[in-house]
């Protein structure tokens, strides 16, 4: 019988080890603005904690108020809450050899998981501090001038990677490139119609011809390790000798969407990969690249009070609905709003613990501005992506679809012009061999 570790004598000691803080310069330019890419590489040669990297900058909306026709009314705009919704795509190269998906919907893909993953106590100290999770409106003109944000956590290869410290030395050079989004990410109040009461059809065409955010002075920063007695690297080479190459598995994200008219709808998706682990699908309002609603004001009992319209997720008046995979229905019976909430719970597999939850607090919130459908298809594991037991659909024609109904519920707005866009998180593996090579399998 052992002892627990209450009781226990124990050290775990890791010796000749030391860390230090670098800045990282971009490659191309220290000021991005709509629709621009941020270009950095990572440093060679090093062991760093990619868990660590921080983008820094100062943000700053429309400086000058946007004219609204031609009676005298005007849009303030703001940036969005939460400063990581700027970028619209990431791509991870490494010797020009794509390593990510680069799946369009970046901003969609953080949020949902931020939203579904992120407990409240989380976001109201570390977002609110450094990452502007809650939009200022007691000064409609608080983003006209440059605030500083960093944005701390990244999805994918960069914060889903295990290990999270990368000896660089072994692979080529690795490049990563940020894809700005243009202004339907933005906030804006309608100077005639007041805080979180829309925008009139002007206004919203407005904001998307005159809506512009600017960065300046960025950079970025990471954590770099080093063994100065040589079990690090001794570890290494004898794991490569022995089977001739290092796994590095990552969580990958390939995104889908698709315009209807109403909520009877069947929205079709395709993929190929060794491990679909979880489906994500959000619905929102379709016409956002012409027209941007600026803010939502929502019920939040803790959390933000307004979010921009991109990142407003509907319901929709939903009865039911399912998602049908290779002709398999999961789950195995139609579900409503509510329910897929509990499905998210179970996805999760955290229900039984008292440190979960989510950023959602109440059911209003859920249906009105959260809604999520999610579905699990891998075994939950304390190793996380280590442990791969998804969906293998290689070599298979597999054939996906989310199935949804209207429902009866008319305290809803039923969506009629929508988008439905989905997500497929996935386990890839970068394989590391000797001399720099590297072989992606997805």
């Amino acid at each position: 019988m052992s002892l627990p570790l209450s009781l226990a004598y124990a050290l775990q000691k890791v010796s000749g080890y030391s860390t230090n803080y670098f800045r990282l310069e971009t490659t191309n330019q220290d000021t991005a603005t709509n629709n621009s890419t941020i270009t950095l590489n990572l440093p060679s040669n090093v062991l760093i904690n990619l868990k660590s990297l921080s983008m820094h900058c100062e943000a700053q909306a429309n400086e000058e108020n946007i004219t609204v026709g031609t009676t005298g009314d005007f849009l303030r705009t703001m940036l969005p809450n939460g400063i990581e919704k700027l970028i619209s795509r990431v791509d991870i190269t490494a010797g020009g050899i794509q390593i990510t998906s680069g799946c369009n919907g970046y901003s969609t893909i953080a949020t949902v998981l931020d939203n579904l993953q992120t407990t409240l106590n989380k976001e109201i100290s570390y977002q609110r501090v450094l990452q502007n999770q809650e939009i200022e409106v007691t000064d409609l003109n608080y983003y006209k001038t440059f605030r500083p944000f960093i944005i701390q956590e990244f999805r994918s290869f960069i914060g889903e990677s295990a290990p999270s410290y990368l000896d660089t030395s072994l692979l080529p050079q690795i490049q990563l490139r940020f894809q700005l989004h243009g202004p339907e990410i933005m906030g804006a109040v309608q100077n005639s119609l007041g805080l979180g009461n829309g925008l009139t059809d002007d206004g919203q065409q407005s904001l998307i011809s005159g809506g512009r955010f600017t960065l300046r002075k960025l950079y970025f920063t990471i954590e770099t390790i080093t063994f100065s007695n040589g079990v690090y690297d001794s570890a290494v080479d004898a794991k490569l000798k022995r089977d001739g190459y290092l796994e590095i598995p990552f969580k990958n994200y390939y995104s889908f969407t698709s315009s209807h008219d109403g909520m009877n709808k069947s929205t079709r998706f395709s993929l190929s990969s060794q491990s679909i682990d979880e489906i994500y699908a959000v619905q929102r309002i379709g016409d956002y690249q012409t027209k941007s609603r600026g803010l939502v004001q929502i019920d939040n009992k803790i959390g933000p009070t307004y979010i921009p319209s991109y990142f407003d997720f509907k319901s929709g008046r939903l009865g039911s609905a399912q998602f049908n995979v290779n002709n398999m229905y999961i789950p195995n019976y139609r579900n409503d709003a509510l329910g897929y909430f509990n499905s998210m719970c179970v996805a999760k597999a955290d229900q039984y613990m008292t440190k979960c939850g989510c950023k959602v607090n109440s059911f209003e919130d859920w249906v009105n501005h959260y809604f999520t459908f999610m579905v699990r298809l891998n075994m939950p594991s304390d190793m996380g992506v280590r442990s791969m037991s998804g969906l293998d659909s290689r070599g298979l024609n597999t054939m996906m679809y989310l199935e949804t109904s209207e429902g009866t519920n008319t305290t809803e707005n039923l969506l009629t012009n929508n988008e439905v866009f989905v997500f497929c998180a996935c386990t890839s593996v970068l394989r590391v061999g000797v001399g720099r090579m590297i072989e992606l399998i997805v």
